[in-house]
């Protein structure tokens, strides 16, 4: 390399990934040396200064107050298992005392959705469209309707 380095070539150095051509130019040219060795100097004192300035800054502030935790009674601890277990233990019981309906009462309701079904499949227009067909005059609602009412 006939020329100094320029300031990305530089910066390549500073990390530590500099090409052979540039090693080889730092190792030749005194200029180029010079010039790397007061900015990683540059460098140095602007890390140190970030870290002087963050030290005053962690030292100014109070310290948190850290306070022990009393160890807490384990029988405590072991009640709150004992009731969990209880109470996983009663969950299938909870289910088991349902009382079922009367047969007459599962047929009648069967009967009664039957004839819900029979009604809604008899309808020639839909049960939301009806407030609207009762405001059409009564020779038409008769014809348009039709099905069980």
């Amino acid at each position: 390399m006939s020329n100094h380095l320029t300031e990305d070539q530089f910066a390549k150095c500073i990390v530590g990934r500099p090409t052979f051509e540039e090693r080889k130019h730092l190792a030749e040219c005194a200029a180029c040396g010079a010039e790397l060795d007061r900015f990683r100097g540059t460098i140095s004192v602007f890390r140190n200064a970030v870290h002087v300035g963050v030290d005053a800054r962690i030292a100014s502030q109070p310290s948190p107050l850290i306070q022990p935790v009393a160890a807490r009674d384990p029988k405590w601890r072991w009640a709150f298992v004992a009731a969990t277990a209880v109470v996983l233990a009663l969950i299938p019981f909870a289910g088991a005392n349902r009382v079922s309906p009367p047969k007459a009462q599962i047929e009648t309701d069967a009967d009664e959705l039957m004839r819900t079904v029979d009604l809604q499949l008899s309808r020639t227009i839909p049960a939301p469209m009806e407030p609207v067909i009762a405001l059409l005059p009564a020779e038409e609602t008769q014809t348009l309707s039709g099905g069980v009412q």
